[in-house]
């Protein structure tokens, strides 16, 4: 065990004994969980929606590289990275979906920068949506927010530099790697950054994938109100909107193990101040977790029949210029 999982560890044990310690009062023993099962079916459906979306979004990415690749196939790579993204750290679902995609192009960069794409892109969407909801946020009045604010525009402004002008931050590591010569990984830097310019060139592409990059947020944000509906809370979707983002975003800072605690300490800081009781809001983190890791079962069903039959995941081919 490294130190950086001890440290992590430790920061999810004291989340969950503050968290512990914040419902003691109220008897978790006694909650009566009641399920929707019609709500449960259209979580399901969402999920199916939010799948294709972010899929096509893939397709579209690596379609501009000149490489043609079936749609139910990035699905199915789509799916089991989903399912590892879950419950390992989040980079080992996307060093997977690079993986399964080079392995058939034999172009690494290219399988990296189209993954590495589908990330920034959705970072930027998922920075769109809290910079939109931050004012409504500390009007209900989580001061808070303010204190993160400058961060949060910080790195939206750093994602929007970045994508929107690859050439001139390629041309700085290039600098950089040649004042530096010993820090090697500038060069590749240098490399992936100029490979990235492809993407960016054409605005009409960017701001396509884009908006399918905040389609699939906003779906997950629906999903996460359909889950709220199944256990029979009754919010107004407005708050789902509105916190959705926040807590998405503050689950990824990777300080804990995979979230665990900072993922429940978000939802009773922002739900309990708009009709939930911590008990009630912890539930509805457990249980969106819980459905999450459902819905991206049928990632672990590919994976482990891609391995028993040791058939390719995808057949991809290239396009005539």
């Amino acid at each position: 065990m490294t130190k950086k999982t001890v440290l992590k560890a430790v920061v999810s044990i004291t989340a969950i004994l503050i968290i512990v310690k914040t419902i003691s009062g109220e008897s978790i023993t006694n909650y009566n969980l009641k399920l929707s099962f019609s709500y449960l079916a259209s979580v399901f459906l969402v999920s199916l929606v939010n799948m294709g979306i972010i899929t096509y979004k893939w397709q579209l990415i690596i379609h501009s590289n000149k490489v043609a690749i079936g749609f139910f196939n990035l699905v199915k790579v789509y799916y089991i990275s989903n399912f590892f993204a879950q419950v390992t750290p989040i980079i080992v679902g996307d060093s997977m979906r690079a993986y399964h995609l080079s392995k058939y192009t034999q172009e690494k960069m290219n399988s990296i920068g189209s993954v590495l794409w589908v990330r920034l892109t959705g970072f930027l969407a998922q920075m769109i949506l809290i910079l939109i909801s931050l004012p409504f946020v500390v009007a209900l009045g989580y001061k808070f927010i303010l204190t993160v604010a400058f961060l949060i525009v910080s790195v939206f402004i750093l994602l929007a530099i970045i994508i929107m002008n690859p050439s001139e931050v390629a041309s700085l590591i290039l600098k950089l790697s040649r004042l530096h010569k010993k820090l090697h990984f500038l060069h590749y830097l240098e490399k992936f950054s100029v490979h990235m310019m492809e993407y960016s060139r054409n605005k009409k592409f960017f701001f396509i994938v884009l908006l399918l990059s905040i389609l699939d947020h906003l779906t997950r944000i629906v999903a996460c109100y359909l889950i709220s509906l199944s256990i029979g809370f009754n919010l107004n979707f407005f708050y789902f909107l509105i916190f959705t983002p926040i807590a998405m975003m503050v689950q990824m800072v990777p300080i804990s193990l995979g979230g665990t605690g900072i993922r429940e300490g978000t939802y009773m800081i922002l739900f309990t101040k708009v009709g939930l009781s911590s008990v009630e809001a912890l539930v509805l983190s457990i249980f969106t977790y819980i459905m999450t890791i459902i819905t991206t079962l049928p990632g672990l069903y590919f994976f482990l029949a891609g391995t028993k039959s040791g058939s390719k995941i995808a057949e991809i081919k290239y396009q005539s210029d």
